[in-house]
């Protein structure tokens, strides 16, 4: 492979534009529309004073969040652990049904996953 890479291709270009991007000040497009530094200051100050009050809103959902999959947690767990040994039961009195529900199951899994 060469390691010197000609100057054609979308390297020079991205690098000419992302220069233009990064422009400190007044640029074409915020005197194109008329945006003055005032202007842009107040943005800023509103969007800061927004961050702060969104972060705290998403901190309590974060946590209610975790809560909520806590709880659920617990709940399947609860039911996992009463729910098996009838389970069991069941299989122990009646293997013959057991199979036959298990195959249904299975017969129809396959047949709607054969459908895709």
């Amino acid at each position: 492979m060469d390691e010197n890479p000609t100057a054609s291709g979308a390297g020079p270009a991205l690098a000419a534009h992302s220069k233009d991007a990064s422009t400190s000040g007044p640029t074409s497009a915020t005197t194109a529309t008329g945006a003055d530094a005032a202007q842009a200051n107040r943005v800023d100050e509103t969007t800061g004073g927004i961050s702060g009050p969104a972060r705290e809103a998403t901190a309590r959902l974060g946590e209610s969040a975790s809560g909520a999959a806590e709880r659920v947690s617990q709940y399947v767990t609860g039911q996992t652990s009463r729910l098996a040994p009838q389970g069991w039961a069941f299989v122990r009195e009646q293997p013959f049904l057991a199979l036959a529900l298990t195959g249904a199951v299975c017969l129809t899994v396959g047949l709607l996953l054969g459908r895709r």
